[in-house]
């Protein structure tokens, strides 16, 4: 206890800086009561710092000279029993190791430096060798079923290219290689294939073969391996992903934006304010806000990224349509009109509130409050049961119209 903390001169005593971060408490006995006395500081003689301690197996502690010295005696005399019995001794002792292979040789158990490539002496009795391969070496990971971000489950089967980079690492550290190595593989490949999708293998293969490769060699050159090529192969779909929704993330933005909860038919008490009407005596009744500015950007943004999607189906294809789509606020104190032209495939929105002319003339004319393009597009409410109501106004082409609703029902839901 006594080496671990001495007493030292505070370093602290004489600051050489403006402020004084000194403690308050001088950590002295609590039986120093006297205040005579200055009490006693300690401070510990041990340094920390961070270090990540990797343990080499080659590395090992120096062995004890009288080890050593047993040793060298043995070995003295293998070499005079082979000089004395040469060349019969030759045949067994003098190993020839190609030009892609190493020989370690474990000497009493001691590992000796690596030998090869050429001819190497090996002594039976008391060396022990193991042959290194360094030429690159393909493992394959049979077919597994892989399950993708998406919900697609997949069929897959991979093959790892791996080189021996470390001989030493590579018999010290690793036992059983192609188990290990194919454990890993399958463990690796879940886990990348896990937070992709199906769209990726096909489309990005590269990719995540890059990203595999990563992966795996992250573990496996402290081990002397190196991963030098992977190839993913899909052998079979054994459950297609389920189709997503382009304009989720922008229709779920909006009913975040808007206060819209998941089972909540209207919007929530953020974007309700209390307003006096005169229903009775002190009677309060909640009215919905006006929408603000923002409120009506979100909402032709959404129309904007909609007609995009809707652009892409087949109805619209070869087809040329135009929407005229007027929102105002629930008292129509405030109106703002957006223009959506579609032609073969594309879109154009044209503001009519800001001044940007229309091309041409609609083929269908809409009017709605913002509230309920709101209901419509978080899909609360369908715009057939809207229109039925009466809370639409309407006019031009019948047939136009329901073509661009099935596409906003289809893709709200």
């Amino acid at each position: 206890m006594n080496d671990k903390f001495s007493l030292y001169k505070d370093s602290y005593d004489t600051p050489d800086f403006v402020f004084d971060y000194t403690s308050a408490f001088d950590y002295s006995s609590i039986h120093h009561m006297t205040a005579l006395k200055k009490p006693e500081k300690f401070q510990t003689i041990f340094n920390y710092k961070k270090q990540q301690v990797v343990i080499d197996l080659a590395d090992c502690e120096p062995e004890p000279w009288q080890s050593t010295v047993i040793r060298n005696i043995i070995t003295f005399f293998c070499y005079l029993f082979l000089v004395f019995t040469f060349p019969i001794t030759c045949w067994v002792c003098i190993k020839r190791v190609p030009s892609l292979e190493r020989l370690a040789v474990f000497r009493l158990g001691k590992l000796q430096p690596v030998q090869g490539p050429g001819l190497v002496l090996v002594f039976p009795v008391i060396d022990s060798y193991m042959k290194v391969d360094l030429k690159p070496k393909v493992f394959s990971i049979p077919p597994r079923e892989v399950l993708t971000g998406d919900g697609a489950i997949l069929e897959v089967s991979a093959e790892l290219r791996c080189q021996v980079v470390h001989s030493v690492r590579y018999v010290t550290r690793v036992k059983e290689v192609d188990a290990t190595v194919e454990a890993l593989g399958k463990q690796a490949l879940a886990g990348v294939l896990g937070s992709g999708e199906q769209d990726d293998l096909e489309n990005h293969k590269e990719a995540l073969e890059a990203t595999l490769l990563t992966k795996l060699n992250e573990t496996i050159l402290p081990w002397g391996l190196e991963v030098i090529s992977v190839e993913i192969k899909v052998v079979k779909v054994v459950k297609p992903a389920e189709p997503t929704n382009p304009l989720t993330p922008v229709v779920s933005a909006l009913k975040k934006a808007l206060g819209f909860s998941s089972n909540s038919e209207k919007p929530s008490a953020t974007t309700m304010t209390m307003a006096p009407v005169p229903m009775g005596p002190g009677v309060l009744h909640a009215v919905p806000a006006a929408p603000s500015e923002p409120q009506f950007e979100q909402l032709i943004n959404v129309l904007h990224q909609l007609a995009l999607y809707t652009a892409k189906q087949k109805q619209f294809e070869d087809t040329e349509a135009r929407y005229r789509i007027i929102i105002h606020s629930t008292d129509k104190s405030q109106t703002v009109t957006a223009f959506l032209s579609f032609k073969n495939g594309e879109v154009e929105l044209f503001r009519e509130d800001k001044g940007e002319k229309a091309p041409a003339e609609p083929d269908v004319t809409l009017g709605l409050s913002a509230d309920d393009l709101t209901l419509i597009l978080c899909g609360r409410e369908s715009p057939m049961q809207i229109y039925v109501q009466g809370r639409i106004q309407f006019s031009g082409d019948w047939a136009c119209l329901k073509r661009f609703m099935t596409v906003i029902q289809e893709c709200t839901v």
